[in-house]
């Protein structure tokens, strides 16, 4: 044991005049993403939501990218009213009171009663997170694989605890007798405040050995209930969601919790170099919690007159093909694929790619002209479903237009349909595309039934292409020409439209495009 902490203490070295030598491009996006642990601990307000929030925090899962550590403290409790939600300073003044930091190190070193700790977990980390460059490393310098395990001390710096907090707790009843919840929540990210000194401090202070006589060992418990490291807050997010239960709705909270928060911490967002292009390809994939459609951003490197390395930021990319890269790396890993979406330049081998998370939604707004009213004003979306290598994309759609010609009868249309787009260039994608939709003509009544709704609505089908042209990605511009069948489906909508005049037609469509 005592070779092993001299090794670290070497590593720990190293590591110092490493970060020193490359302190000129740490200020730079670079591929040197290692994985972050995380707990997750609910805030308790002390009334009846207390038990759902808790068991919903409880068994959340946060993916395959971050390391658990199981530690003791699950909840804490803040007491205010849940008509708002607590502030930063009073989760300040929580996570404070609470020996997080204690916590974690003891969950990570697997410290028991006694005691007694070992680098079991610490060590398999380090082998799990070691890239395929590591690997190869390693058995040039002929220190053998099993040294990759040392790697997964600097991994304890990166540990963090999340603080969920719900408020603004709903029920609602609809007009059939249905019950649901809703809820908002904010998540709140500390990271563990180590460095080298305070590690070298715990390792020699609270680490007890088989040969330590009894007043050793009292000192080292003593020492390690007195550890005073702090708890550094480094981001947070808010999501909201609604469930038929409140422990579904906080559920379903989480995942926009996290996605909020790696767009809020650096260190969290995966980044790696590209190893090869004709396709895209990057050594990462499920172990990191990529999925098809996932959005990355390219970086290219310059330096500036001083000398100092600095990152340009180049065009976007998608996840095509993911690869199943769970399991420790035998310096072989296959890579994943992606598709260039944006940028002039070509994405060349040895950029930095990085994720930047959306929400793989476009939403589009401009007039539209034609069938089935003679002069609207379009909102459409689409949700991208799946991504191929060779630039082919999937969409659910939906669309919103409103007659501005008629609105004393309220006539909108509203539809879903699909879209296959194809990509000539990045810049310019050509998207076949069906709309199955209903145009709804109707004024003030008390009749609010499904049958009267029905009956003031035609149906309509809407076959047609749509081009979107990248301006500065994600602003795009979009123009679409559909052919509307407009099939009336009740005698209400044949006689408002005596005043109103829809029909069948060419309709056209143009206006902006935001991806989120």
């Amino acid at each position: 044991m005592l070779k092993r902490v001299f090794i670290i203490a070497i590593a720990v070295l190293a590591s110092s005049v490493q970060l020193a030598a490359q302190a000129k491009v740490r200020d730079v996006v670079t591929s040197d993403y290692n994985r972050n642990s995380v707990s997750f601990v609910v805030i308790q307000r002390g009334d009846s939501n207390d038990s759902a929030t808790s068991a919903a925090v409880a068994a959340f899962n946060p993916g395959a990218k971050f390391d658990i550590n199981n530690i003791r403290t699950k909840s804490v409790r803040i007491r205010k009213s849940r008509d708002e939600a607590v502030l930063q300073t009073e989760v300040n003044e929580a996570v404070a009171a609470t020996p997080f930091a204690r916590d974690i190190l003891g969950a990570i070193f697997n410290r028991d009663s006694n005691g007694m700790m070992d680098d079991k977990t610490v060590r398999y980390r380090g082998n799990y997170d070691a890239k395929d460059q590591d690997v190869i490393n390693a058995r040039a310098a002929r220190i053998g694989e099993d040294a990759l395990g040392d790697l997964g001390y600097a991994l304890v710096k990166g540990s963090y605890v999340v603080l969920v907090d719900y408020y603004d707790i709903e029920r609602h009843v609809d007009k059939k007798g249905n019950v649901s919840y809703s809820t908002s929540a904010r998540g709140y990210a500390y990271r563990i405040g180590l460095d080298d000194g305070t590690m070298n401090d715990f390792y020699e202070q609270c680490w007890i050995y088989d040969d330590d006589d009894q007043a050793t060992r009292s000192a080292k418990l003593t020492a390690f209930q007195n550890l005073a490291i702090d708890m550094v807050p480094v981001a947070s997010a808010s999501s909201y969601s609604s469930s038929e239960t409140v422990q579904g709705a906080a559920s379903k909270c989480l995942s926009g919790i996290v996605t909020g928060l790696e767009n809020n911490i650096s260190a969290w967002e995966v980044a790696v170099a590209i190893v090869g292009t004709k396709p895209l390809r990057a050594k990462i994939g499920t172990k990191e919690d990529l999925y098809n459609g996932a959005r990355y951003r390219a970086y290219s490197y310059t330096e500036d007159n001083n000398g100092n390395l600095k990152s340009v930021p180049r065009g976007y990319l998608r996840a095509t093909e993911i690869s199943s890269n769970t399991g420790m790396s035998i310096g072989e890993t296959e890579p994943s694929e992606f598709y260039q979406i944006s940028g002039l330049a070509n994405i060349e081998e040895g950029w930095t790619i990085k994720q930047s998370n959306d929400a793989r939604i476009g939403v589009m707004l401009g007039p539209r002209f034609g069938a089935p009213g003679s002069v609207m004003v379009g909102l459409d979306a689409d949700w991208l479903l799946n991504v191929s290598t060779n630039g082919t994309m999937q969409y659910v759609l939906g669309t919103l237009a409103l007659d501005l010609g008629n609105l004393n009868y309220a006539p909108i249309l509203i539809g879903l349909g699909y879209g296959y787009g194809l990509h000539l260039t990045r810049l310019f994608e050509f998207m076949p595309y069906g709309l199955l939709g209903l145009d709804h003509i109707g004024v003030s009544s008390g009749d609010e039934s499904n049958d009267r709704f029905l009956r003031e609505s035609a149906l309509v089908l809407e076959p047609g292409i749509r081009l979107c042209a990248n301006v500065a990605y994600p602003l795009q511009v979009f123009s679409k020409m559909g052919f509307d069948v407009v099939l009336p489906l009740g005698d209400l909508y044949r006689y408002y439209n005596n005043y109103v005049g829809h029909q069948t037609g060419l309709a056209v469509e143009f206006g902006a495009k935001w991806t989120f």
